[in-house]
């Protein structure tokens, strides 16, 4: 039925004159590739309609990897959103996730809590309020359309300007897989950031200070900005190849006393605005190889202070062979401006 939808949604574009609008993105299963060489070649498919871009039909990589994975990989049983295995003809996958997530709009965070009580305290429990409400047996991320269509939950907390309080992570990238990728269209950046869509589940504080779930919305990145998200890729790659280094610069401790901490040259939230690379762990590391750290094939230049206080002369120094894990992050700010007009009062 899924791809019935899919089917009926290019089908539409197409009768109404928007063919030259098509976008692979737009569809769960079932796309509309681009054909051909490329470039700017367009056909004339009605003398009323601007021209085209040749198309396709093609199943989406993300529905034929999940396909090969659970006939090839895995065993494990699948978890469904939809209720059975029906899709109203009239309705979109889309508009059942809004639909679904409406009637808990203005509820505080508390009260959802109570209805939904499975859960652990801390990061992620919103996202298992959520999946609760979808009367979902996994995540979300883990459920078989989220994975065909290559959707991904996003919970996101503002402040009362609307400002997202963290920027948006995602996986922490292998540094030499990162250069191994020749290709923008098939790095794991472009599939996580750029060919995904994403369920925006926004959480703000309503008028008595308590926190509430605000609103919800499918996302995915303009094209606009797709090339900064290039440019961040392009940059990290070029870091990782000419040599990562990490300055040595003061700071405290959550007790107040100075401590060492080292910043990389990776691209900052300043780069473009839209993404960078920054920490993925809980907690820095730069001494072994653990769940907060990789080992670097090239090590890293350590560029140490000219000066060292006296109370840090006998803190030990970084060699330089191990760093930290890190990954991309869509900036806070950018994501501020994506979601501004969907924040509602309450």
């Amino acid at each position: 039925m899924i791809i019935q939808h899919d089917w009926e949604k290019i089908a539409r574009y197409v009768k109404e004159g928007k063919a030259h609008e098509l976008s692979e993105r737009d569809f769960m299963y079932l796309s509309s590739a681009r054909k051909g060489s490329g470039g700017d070649e367009k056909v004339k498919y009605n003398d009323k309609y601007p021209k085209a871009k040749p198309r396709a039909y093609s199943f989406k990589k993300s529905y034929m990897t999940k396909l090969f994975n659970e006939r090839m990989i895995t065993t494990e049983e699948k978890s469904y959103i939809l209720p059975g295995t029906v899709l109203p003809k009239e309705k979109e996958f889309d508009d059942i996730l809004i639909e679904t997530l409406k009637p808990y709009f203005g509820r505080t965070v508390e009260s959802l809590k109570k209805e939904f009580p499975d859960y652990c305290s801390g990061y992620s429990e919103k996202n298992a309020i959520v999946k609760q409400i979808y009367k979902s047996e996994n995540d979300l991320e883990e459920t078989d359309e989220f994975q065909k269509a290559n959707y991904k939950l996003r919970t996101l907390t503002v402040d009362e300007k609307g400002t997202p309080l963290q920027d948006m992570s995602f996986s922490a990238f292998d540094f030499e897989g990162l250069l191994k990728e020749k290709n923008w269209t098939e790095s794991i950046v472009y599939d996580e950031m750029i060919d995904s869509k994403f369920l925006l589940v926004i959480f703000s504080k309503n008028a008595e200070g308590q926190e509430i779930l605000n609103n919800a919305l499918i996302w995915y990145i303009p094209k606009k900005d797709v090339n900064k998200v290039k440019d961040i890729w392009k940059e990290a790659r070029k870091v990782i190849k000419n040599g990562i280094k990490l300055q040595q610069k003061l700071s405290h401790d959550r007790a107040g006393r100075l401590i060492f901490i080292y910043e990389n040259n990776f691209p900052k939230s300043s780069f473009n605005k839209v993404a960078h690379v920054r920490n993925k762990a809980g907690e820095c590391e730069y001494f072994c190889e653990n769940a907060n750290s990789v080992k670097l094939k090239k090590p890293a230049k350590v560029i140490t202070l000219k000066e060292i206080p006296e109370e840090l002369k006998d803190t030990p120094i970084p060699t330089g062979e191990y760093m930290t894990k890190q990954c991309f992050w869509f900036n806070k700010k950018y994501m501020k401006q994506q979601i501004e007009d969907f924040i509602k009062s309450y």
